[in-house]
């Protein structure tokens, strides 16, 4: 299937199920809906439950309930659970009184409406990604373990206050992933978020959670690592290379070494994301020998950069033959010119994503020089041949897009909102006397754009553009 024909597909989808939430919303009592409801009823059973899976567990109940009851068969089909998200907040539970962290012990809530959930349904879950912060989110956990035996894929967050409960709370949380692996024997892939938090060990704290999984014997079955947000570790974790089947590993650049590298690389390990945060190390990107992994070595690998809360330089950018993405977010100091350059020279044949979201003052310039930007990512695009993806939320000359799209080649999504972008601004590039007369608004820039990359282009909204954050930066 052609990319243009399955993103049409997507779309339309996406459209579907944004009709049925409206449907739910003005269906109560309304008996103008029935011919709704009837097209809705007509519908496959494999676009019903694709509409489906976009929804939210209780949205199923309800919509399924209320709106459309002949889809409730529907929920009883591994198509409709593609992803179960349970997620507590202890300083706001919704259904428990937002209990402090001083009554974690005192109120221990039992989310009964998710296990009785989990117990029906479970078994029909593809996908899961748990964040828990009490007992209680323990026990969906270990729910989640006992019944939804088919499950693939599975993303575990794990919460700070886990670090002063006791040694039974965090042994009985070993023995729910204990009984996770081994009850679900289809589980591909095991992603652990914030390690850190779970290190109970003082002098040696990121050895204590794995040796922990080492003794349980879940090690084969973990393919996903994630550590790396406000994340303690400032030191090489060598025992990451008891990881042989670790296929994707997320961390601050400062946790792993040439060799850590080496060994992960020959074995199975495919993505690797590093972050650069605002901590302060005596370590930085160039200590590793990338170039030498590659062509000694001949280690494949893609490696994503992310740079958050953070000031970025020259130096952050060496040679390395491996760098797929580089994402700026919450950027404490300016992008120079000399930075663009820097990363259009060393990564110009292998770049294929770059984003800029926020800086963390919004007072400061995303970039040094923004009169010279658009001559900067005009050199940019024409240096990056790979680059496919460039999306940016922070102020910009529009010039400076239209530059992109006119001389990325290989272009195929440019994302930026409408509210960023500066008009006739006061650039040092010159440009058509065609543009010049009518002067760059928002409809000759959509209508260049959409010439260059041979597609109907517009701007993304606020919310759309919230959606690509999350899924390049993986937030919870």
């Amino acid at each position: 299937m052609e990319h243009g024909v399955k993103l049409n597909i997507q779309s339309t989808l996406w459209k579907w199920k944004e009709y049925c939430q409206a449907v739910f919303t003005l269906s109560h009592g309304d008996s103008k809906m029935t011919t709704t409801k009837e097209c809705l009823e007509t519908l496959p059973a494999i676009v019903a439950c694709k509409i489906l899976s976009y929804l939210d567990w209780r949205e199923k109940l309800s919509f399924c309930k209320n709106v459309v009851p002949d889809w409730t068969q529907h929920l009883y089909s591994s198509n409709s659970w593609t992803n179960f998200i349970f997620r507590e907040n202890i300083l706001g539970l919704e259904n428990n009184g937002g209990m402090g962290v001083e009554n974690y012990y005192e109120e221990i809530p039992t989310y009964s409406d998710e296990k009785n959930l989990i117990l029906e349904f479970g078994k029909y879950f593809q996908s899961c990604l748990i964040d828990f912060e009490t007992s209680g989110g323990l026990q969906i956990f270990n729910e989640i373990g006992e019944h939804a035996v088919n499950l693939k894929y599975i993303q575990i967050f794990h919460s700070p206050v886990l670090f002063y409960c006791p040694p039974a709370i965090l042994e009985y949380y070993y023995s729910c992933l204990g009984k996770l692996v081994s009850n679900c024997k289809k589980l591909h892939h095991l992603s652990m978020c914030r390690l850190d938090e779970l290190s109970a060990d003082e002098v040696e704290m990121k050895g204590y959670f794995f040796s922990r999984i080492i003794d349980i014997g879940i090690i084969e079955q973990i393919t996903g690592l994630d550590f790396s947000m406000d994340s303690s570790y400032v030191t090489p974790i060598n025992i990451l290379t008891h990881f042989k089947n670790l296929q994707t590993l997320k961390t601050t650049f400062c946790t792993v070494t040439t060799d850590i590298m080496r060994c992960l690389g020959k074995q199975n390990l495919k993505e690797l994301y590093l972050v650069k945060d605002n901590r302060k190390v005596g370590r930085d990107f160039q200590e590793i020998a990338w170039e030498s992994l590659a062509v000694q070595d001949n280690i494949k690998l893609d490696v994503h950069f992310i740079f958050q809360d953070t000031r970025i330089y020259v130096k952050d950018f060496p040679p390395n033959p491996f760098v797929k993405s580089i994402v700026f977010n919450r950027m404490v100091g300016s992008v120079s010119r000399d930075i663009l350059r820097a990363i259009a020279a060393y990564y110009g044949q292998t770049l294929e994503t770059y984003a800029h979201f926020s800086m963390k003052y919004v007072t400061l310039h995303p970039y040094e020089d923004m009169e010279s930007l658009p001559c900067d990512y005009y050199y940019f695009a024409s240096q990056c041949v790979k680059l496919q993806t460039f999306i940016s939320s922070v102020p910009l000359p529009s010039e400076a897009v239209w530059c992109l799209a006119m001389k990325g080649n290989c272009l195929k999504s440019l994302c930026v909102t409408g509210n960023n972008l500066l008009f006739n601004y006061n650039v040092c590039l010159p440009f058509p006397a065609s543009m010049k007369r009518g002067g760059m608004t928002k409809e000759f820039l959509s209508s260049e754009v959409s010439s260059f990359l041979g597609l109907n282009w517009t701007f993304l909204s606020e919310d759309e553009m919230l959606e690509k954050k999350a899924s390049l930066l993986h937030a919870c």
